[in-house]
C-alpha cells in the first residue's frame, strides 16, 4: 500500500459535456476506482517521518463550485494548473505509453490537473459493447495522477466529431441521434453527484463571439450547482502558417469574453484547450507568456494542449509554463502575478476566520529563491517551504492568521541563489 507521503491529494473527475456520449458505463467504472482510491487513502498508515500538518495542507480533497471559483475541501480558493494529455492514435488504442513516474513528473513541473482525453471509439467501438482494456488503463492513469497530487478531468474529447474525419465518435455513430447537454448531465447525474460537469462553447468563441452556454439544471428543474465553464480557446493563427505570428490584441478579446460569460453566469472556468505552440522560437515563448499572464490577470485555471514528447526542451514551456503560482488560497484570492522581466512574483489573498487551511504556493526553483526578496506580511512562525522529492521545485506553505486580513507575499527567482528562509514583511 502506498505510503502518505505520495497519496498528498485526492482526485476528482469532472466531465467536459459534449453532444454524444452514453457515459454510464465509464462513469460507473472511474466513480468506482475513485471511491477505492479514497479508501486506500484514508486508511493507510501516516508515515512517522512526514509533518502530518503539511501533509494536511498539500491534501485538497473533493474540489466544488462556489460562484466564479473552485473549492477544496478545506473551502480554499484553488488554481488548477495543468496540461492536456489525449491520445488520438486508434493504434495505440488511444492510451500514451505512460508510468507512474511520468505523472511524477508533472508534479514536479507544478502541475496540479491533466485534462484526459476519453475517445467514444476506444470506450464502445461496436454498439454496446465496451472495451474492458481501454478502461482498465483509464482507471490505472487516475490512480497514478492521484497518487502524484493530480486532479483529472475527464474530456470526452473530438475533433470534427468522428473517428471517420478525425477522432471521437465511433464509425458507427456517426450519423445517429444527437443528445442535448441536458440530456447527458441527467444521465451521468444518475451515478454521480458529487463531481463537477464541465460545459463547453461552440468554435465560435474562438473568434470572440459571447457564448449562450448557460447553466444546467438538474431533472426535477433545480440548478446544478456543480457546474463549470471549460472553454477552448486558440488564436486564429494556430494550424496556420502563422502560427508564430499571433495577434495578443485578438487573444485578449477571446480570453474577456470566456471571462465576462463566467461572471455572467457565475460559475467558474477552466481553460480546457489553449496553445498547440510548437518550436522554439522567440515569438512563441512571447505568445505562451501574454496568454498565461491573462490567466493570471483573471484568475482563470487552464490545462495547456498538449503535452508531447520533447516538450520539456522548449523554451516556452520551461520558462513559461512552468512557474509560481498559487495552488491553494486559505481564503479569498485578490490577484497575483509573475512578472517575466523582473522576476518578481507577487501575490495577495483576503483570510477570514472561516477558512483554516493554509495557502500554497509552488515554487518551481527553489535553489534560485533570492532569500532576502520573501516578504511576508503577518508572519506565521510555522510557515515553511517544502521540497518536492528529486527536483529543484517546492511548496511555500503559509499557515492562516485566523483573523480577518489583507494577506500579500512576494519573491524573486534569479539565478546562482541558493539558501532561503521567510522574512516577516511590514504590515501596511
Amino acid at each position: 500500500m502506498p505510503s502518505s507521503l505520495n497519496l498528498i491529494k485526492g482526485s476528482f473527475i469532472a466531465l467536459t459535456i459534449e453532444f454524444k456520449y452514453h457515459l454510464n458505463k465509464i462513469m460507473i467504472r472511474i466513480t468506482i476506482a475513485l471511491s477505492l482510491f479514497f479508501v486506500i487513502l484514508n486508511g493507510c498508515n501516516p508515515d512517522k517521518n512526514v509533518n502530518q500538518s503539511a501533509l494536511n495542507d498539500l491534501a485538497g480533497g473533493i474540489i466544488s463550485v462556489e460562484g466564479t471559483q473552485f473549492k477544496d475541501s478545506f473551502d480554499r480558493h484553488i488554481i488548477l494548473s495543468g496540461i492536456n494529455k489525449v491520445n488520438k492514435d486508434k493504434k495505440m488504442n488511444y492510451i500514451d505509453n505512460d508510468s507512474l513516474s511520468s505523472y511524477a513528473q508533472l508534479n514536479k513541473y507544478g502541475f496540479n490537473c491533466i485534462c484526459l482525453g476519453v475517445i467514444w471509439d476506444g470506450v464502445e467501438p461496436e454498439p454496446g459493447k465496451y472495451d474492458e482494456k481501454y478502461l482498465d488503463k483509464l482507471e490505472e492513469i487516475v490512480i497514478w495522477a492521484a497518487q502524484n497530487g493530480i486532479y483529472v478531468l475527464l474530456d470526452m474529447h473530438q475533433d470534427l466529431y468522428s473517428v471517420l474525419y478525425s477522432d471521437g465518435a465511433p464509425e458507427w455513430a456517426t450519423l445517429t441521434e444527437k443528445q442535448l447537454h441536458s440530456t447527458v448531465a441527467n444521465s451521468i447525474r444518475e451515478v454521480d453527484t458529487a463531481h463537477i460537469l464541465f460545459i463547453e462553447h461552440s468554435y465560435f468563441g474562438n473568434s470572440g463571439i459571447s457564448s449562450g452556454i448557460q447553466p444546467l439544471k438538474k431533472a426535477n428543474g433545480e440548478k446544478d450547482d456543480l457546474v463549470a465553464y471549460a472553454a477552448h480557446a486558440y488564436d486564429l493563427s494556430v494550424d496556420t502558417k502563422n502560427y508564430d505570428n499571433p495577434s495578443n490584441s485578438r487573444v485578449e478579446l477571446i480570453f474577456t469574453r470566456i471571462n465576462e460569460k463566467s461572471q455572467l453566469i457565475n460559475i467558474p472556468v477552466i481553460v480546457g484547450e489553449w496553445g498547440a505552440l510548437s518550436g522554439d522560437s522567440e515569438a512563441i515563448k512571447m505568445s505562451a507568456c501574454f496568454i498565461i499572464g491573462l490567466f493570471e490577470r483573471l484568475g482563470l485555471s487552464n490545462t495547456y494542449c498538449a503535452y508531447y514528447k520533447g516538450i520539456e526542451q522548449d523554451n516556452y514551456f520551461k520558462n513559461v509554463l512552468i512557474r509560481p503560482y498559487p495552488q491553494y488560497t486559505g481564503g479569498v484570492l485578490s490577484n497575483y502575478g509573475f512578472n517575466r522581466e523582473t522576476n518578481l512574483f507577487t501575490c495577495t489573498w483576503e483570510e477570514s476566520p472561516d477558512v483554516n487551511a493554509s495557502t500554497v504556493i509552488y515554487i518551481p526553483d527553489i535553489e534560485n529563491l533570492v532569500n532576502e526578496s520573501i516578504l511576508l506580511n503577518h508572519k506565521i512562525s510555522s510557515t515553511v517551504i517544502r521540497s518536492i522529492k528529486d527536483s529543484k521545485a517546492a511548496y511555500m506553505i503559509i499557515p492562516v492568521t485566523g483573523d480577518s486580513v489583507t494577506r500579500t507575499i512576494e519573491f524573486t527567482i534569479n539565478k546562482n541563489q541558493a539558501s532561503f528562509s521567510i522574512e516577516a514583511k511590514t504590515n501596511r
